[in-house]
């Protein structure tokens, strides 16, 4: 057979014949909805993570909130601490300075010109004193002629005078205060009102009554005497007529 020949049947063949048979693509397995897959388990711990993170942060939050209360706290114990030791101190000095202004009250009026120095030496170092407490914030304050307060006055006595009752009208030892708190409560007398006076008509009457009574003792001790001497009287003229007789 020529070249030709060959040739020729070789183009004869079908192309089909070469070609490969189609095969369809693999059918995969139906999903199981009560099989859990890795996809589900790893969606189970991100949730359970991201929920204690959460946990995490709000103890994280409450802690650091709670550390804050404690440092104020510690800082506001300290301050308190603080203050409670400088009025201990204060309270220690506090009677030399009542004595000073004793001392000055004392005084008063009867300064000489001797005493002028000493006298203002005293004060001086009086008021040196008060100096040094207002660098404390620690000032006195005034009671007299200002209501009675159980927060800030102790009260000793009680008086009656003009002032409305309740009224202090004498301080004996002056209270101290730092900044709103106490530090020392001023010793009072306090005013109970006006003493109640008896009515004038009611010791008009007494004294009528005690006059009264006077004049009627002495009327029946004159009507005694008198009642007395009359019949001595009367004896002796019974007696004198008895003689007369006998004779």
């Amino acid at each position: 057979m020529s070249n030709e020949a060959k040739q020729n049947a070789e183009e004869t063949i079908p192309e089909t014949a070469t070609e490969e048979p189609a095969t369809a693509p693999p059918e995969l397995p139906a999903a199981d909805s009560g099989d859990v897959g890795p996809t589900s388990e790893l969606s189970a711990a991100i949730a359970a993570l991201q929920q204690e993170k959460q946990q995490t942060w709000d103890r994280l939050l409450r802690t650091a909130a709670e550390f804050e209360n404690f440092k104020k706290r510690s800082r506001r114990d300290v301050g308190d601490a603080k203050r409670r030791a400088e009025d201990r101190v204060v309270l220690d000095f506090l009677p030399v300075i009542d004595n000073l202004e004793r001392a000055l009250a004392h005084v008063g009026d009867q300064e000489t010109e001797a005493d002028g120095g000493l006298v203002d030496g005293v004060k001086m170092v009086h008021k040196q004193f008060l100096a040094v407490l207002e660098r404390f914030d620690i000032r006195p304050f005034d009671s007299v002629d200002h209501p009675f307060d159980p927060e800030q006055h102790e009260a000793i006595q009680q008086l009656a005078s003009d002032k409305a009752p309740g009224t202090v009208i004498h301080e004996l030892q002056r209270g101290y205060r730092r900044a709103d708190r106490l530090v020392r409560p001023a010793l009072v007398v306090v005013s109970s009102g006006q003493a109640e006076q008896p009515a004038a008509g009611g010791e008009q009457s007494e004294a009528e009554g005690e006059e009264g009574t006077a004049t009627e003792e002495g009327t029946a001790t004159e009507e005694g005497t008198a009642t007395e001497e009359g019949t001595a009287t009367e004896e002796g003229s019974n007696k004198g007529l008895g003689g007369g007789a006998d004779k």
